[in-house]
């Protein structure tokens, strides 16, 4: 009965991971339709918006908020750090690009953030990374280069 357990939970996490594949790539495309039509700044603090008012409405339901309020000085800046760097940053930096840039080609720049992730990791948190990691970062590196140069030979001269 726990190996049928297992294999539900590996099947999940795998679903999982396919559709954060597809939501990344739906916010590409979502991001590129409206860039054009309102600001960017504006668009990132809708974005900010209904995902604030998503996430409470999950710690509510999961009985999460306390913990919220348990935060220490120290995590609510580390948090707010976070949020400005890693959310608004990333998305008004995010939608000025597809600005200029087809959501084709934005995805082939996302597809460098599992290399970015794993030298971050390494310089800055002194992490020892695995064979899988650097392996699946050579993946990673060999895909963008596939999918700049389409196939030719020409892009590396």
């Amino acid at each position: 009965m726990t190996s049928e357990l297992a294999k539900h939970q590996i099947a999940l996490l795998y679903l999982k991971l396919v559709l954060t594949a597809l939501f990344s790539g739906f916010i590409l495309i979502g991001g590129r339709m409206i860039a054009n039509g309102i600001p960017p700044y504006s668009a990132m603090l809708i974005r900010f918006f209904i995902a604030s008012v998503l996430m409470l409405l999950i710690m509510l339901k999961r009985n999460e908020l306390a913990n919220f309020f348990k935060l220490t000085r120290k995590q609510c800046l580390t948090m707010l750090a976070l949020s400005v760097s890693g959310v608004i940053a990333y998305n008004w930096f995010m939608l000025m690009g597809l600005k200029t840039v087809p959501a084709a080609r934005a995805g082939i720049i996302f597809g460098l953030f599992p290399l970015c992730t794993w030298l971050a990791a390494w310089l800055i948190l002194k992490e020892r990374l695995s064979r899988y990691a650097m392996l699946g970062s050579l993946v990673c590196l060999g895909g963008v280069f596939l999918a700049l140069s389409q196939g030719s030979s020409e892009f590396l001269k």
